[in-house]
């Protein structure tokens, strides 16, 4: 998981990844910033909270609802013929 510079002021206190980890080299060389922090450095129930909340931002809840919606109609009607499998 990435930061952006505007994220990165989310973290409480300064712990920069290893220098020597391939996967850190190739995040800098992509963004050009010369600076990484460790997710651990964020508090995880504040991090939890902005995850959930960047997937609400594109997801659609309605057409999430419908199909909830469309496999427990589903389930229900199944159950009479998997209870006589039995």
């Amino acid at each position: 998981m990435g930061l952006t510079m505007e994220q990165s002021s989310w973290r409480k206190r300064r712990q920069p990844s290893p220098r020597n980890i391939v996967t850190v080299q190739a995040i800098r060389e992509r963004t050009g910033s010369k600076e990484c922090w460790e997710v651990e450095a964020i508090d995880p129930e504040f991090l939890q909270n902005q995850v959930h909340d960047a997937v609400l931002s594109v997801l659609d809840v309605e057409q999430l609802n419908a199909v909830q919606q469309r496999k427990r109609s589903s389930k229900r009607k199944s159950l009479p013929y998997v209870a006589g499998w039995g």
